[in-house]
């Protein structure tokens, strides 16, 4: 018996996933450099599998990547994208980026961005780090951390 590609191991562990969830989409698995992107297509059940936050997208990304770590013996990254919720998600945070630093070239002091996942985090982190005019920093630990934005010091 041939071992299977890892491209092979996310059909199949979603196939049983997605069964167990007894959700039925349809998706579409792409081999990339150095990841393997699922896109499951928009429907009723995207709402369910994104989950609040997306924590279930997370969730489901987790999953199948340890599952095909645990059958290749080597780790593959497997990103799991559900109805374009990843762009959505990112084009959310340019557009809070872009007005927290409104705020702080308005106000001259820092702005506190809570409820935020450390993916996020490192989201407004990246879309902030060529910006003149602002710096940013996360503080606290766990649920707890947050993001400030601050005018760049001079």
């Amino acid at each position: 018996m041939s071992k299977q590609t890892a491209k092979e191991v996310v059909q199949t562990k979603l196939d049983e996933l997605l069964a167990l969830m007894l959700t039925p989409v349809a998706f579409e698995i792409k081999e990339e450099e150095d990841s393997i992107e699922v896109h499951i297509e928009s429907s009723e059940e995207s709402g369910l599998l994104i989950g609040k936050y997306g924590k279930t997208i997370e969730a489901l990304e987790l999953l199948l990547n340890v599952m095909v770590k645990q059958e290749m013996g080597e780790w593959t990254r497997v990103v799991v994208n559900i109805a374009d919720w990843k762009e959505k998600q990112e084009e959310r945070l340019a557009t809070l980026a872009e007005n927290v630093v409104v705020r702080v070239k308005e106000t001259g002091k820092e702005q506190f961005i809570y409820n935020l996942s450390s993916a996020q985090r490192r989201m407004v982190h990246m879309f902030l780090a060529e910006n003149q005019d602002v710096e940013t920093s996360s503080e606290g630990e766990g649920q707890e951390r947050y993001l400030i934005v601050r005018p760049r010091s001079k």
